[in-house]
């Protein structure tokens, strides 16, 4: 049993039902307490299989990429590395998931292409990271790879049981014993800032390191794939209280058995996938005697 402010949860919650709840608490309870499933499509899920892989491969395989350099290099120089090293694991996870590619009609070039913007993005941050690191140690090889700071680990697992929260964060930088959680998002960045259940994430996942690691994590990133944007996330005080709400509330709303009224702004109805039946009051109603005879 995991505790938080109003009672005790049989589960930890996850950081995506934070912000999902500020989407759309109701949505939240069809999925969470009722048991709808979200049907997701083929090509989604493929899709995200094969980045998942090819960012797990840049975590097996930076080391001997890093390793290889045997001299000084040019920021130019390490993108074309990077670039190169990042296209051939795509590559490798396309071809590793052909035969679903194929059963779906997608041409793997195609697909290459729609996926190479969000691993380029990755690769580049890495060059850059290992470009200003080298400029300033003028190391090579392994006794680069070693001394290395910060070190970027992709889509890392994470969890806190005092604020009874888990989650996965895109990347984990570590630099020394400061972490720092980076998000990225297939979006396009605000004017100014970033959008407000990004921020929340970001923020989650500050507090997780900070508990599971005994020191504040007071910052995070969002990378912004559409347009390029990097945009920064100050998590002070106001924003870890606005967290710990978040946690109150959506364990609260999973506790109970009291379904939430309808979100205020009917356009986020129009795509959802449980429209049919959550405007189905006798389809409800059955839902709920379920549950409760459970």
């Amino acid at each position: 049993m995991f505790i938080y402010a109003g009672g005790l949860l049989g589960f930890m919650l996850s950081v995506t039902m934070l912000t999902g709840f500020l989407y759309c608490r109701r949505k939240l309870y069809l999925e969470r307490v009722l048991g709808l499933k979200v049907e997701v499509p083929p090509q989604q899920v493929l899709e995200g299989t094969i980045i998942h892989a090819a960012i797990e491969y840049t975590n097996v395989t930076e080391r001997d990429l890093v390793c290889s350099i045997d001299k000084l290099e040019t920021k130019e120089a390490l993108e074309d590395k990077y670039k190169r090293w990042s296209m051939e694991l795509l590559r490798k996870a396309i071809l590793l998931n052909r035969r679903e590619a194929s059963e779906l009609g997608l041409e793997l070039l195609k697909l290459f292409r729609g996926l190479w913007p969000a691993l380029e993005m990755h690769a580049l941050d890495r060059a850059h990271n290992l470009f200003e690191f080298q400029s300033q140690t003028k190391l090579i090889g392994e006794g680069l790879w070693e001394a290395l700071t910060p070190k970027i680990r992709a889509e890392v697992k994470v969890k806190a049981q005092k604020l009874g929260l888990v989650g996965v964060i895109d990347w984990l930088e570590k630099e020394g014993e400061e972490y720092t959680p980076h998000e990225l998002k297939n979006a396009t960045a605000p004017r100014e800032g970033v959008w407000h259940d990004h921020m929340i994430q970001v923020a989650a996942y500050a507090m997780i390191l900070s508990e599971a690691h005994g020191k504040v994590v007071g910052k995070g990133y969002v990378h912004y794939l559409k347009n390029g944007a990097l945009r920064p996330v100050v998590v002070n005080a106001f924003l870890r209280d606005e967290v710990e709400r978040l946690i109150r509330q959506v364990g609260d709303l999973v506790s109970g058995s009291q379904i939430p009224p309808y979100v205020e702004n009917k356009k986020k109805c129009e795509k959802c996938p449980h429209k049919a039946i959550c405007y189905d009051g006798e389809a409800i109603r059955k839902l709920l005697n379920e549950h409760q005879n459970i």
